[in-house]
């Protein structure tokens, strides 16, 4: 399981994360105006495809349960408010 880091970027704006480039490029989730605390981060530099264990690691800053929900929010196939009722469900927003 491979997804491109572009697309991901592009996923995670549209959204509702606001990107921050500091020492990587970190993207927080803005929930009703507020952040959510919920973060994550890509690395800086050429363009990369984000392979399983990198997977692994934004399922667990993203808050998800498994990697198929980050590849589903990435290829479009869970919208923004899906993503907000999940984080809704466990109680993190």
């Amino acid at each position: 399981m491979v997804i491109d880091s572009e697309q991901f970027r592009r996923s995670l704006l549209t959204k509702g994360f606001v990107g921050d480039n500091t020492d990587h490029r970190t993207f927080r989730h803005l929930y009703s105006g507020r952040y959510s605390g919920v973060t994550t981060k890509l690395s800086h530099g050429a363009r990369h495809d984000i392979t399983r264990g990198l997977l692994g690691c934004h399922k667990r800053q993203m808050k998800l349960d498994t990697t198929q929900q980050v590849v589903d929010f990435t290829k479009c196939q869970m919208s923004g408010s899906e993503y907000n009722e999940i984080l809704i469900q466990k109680q993190l927003i």
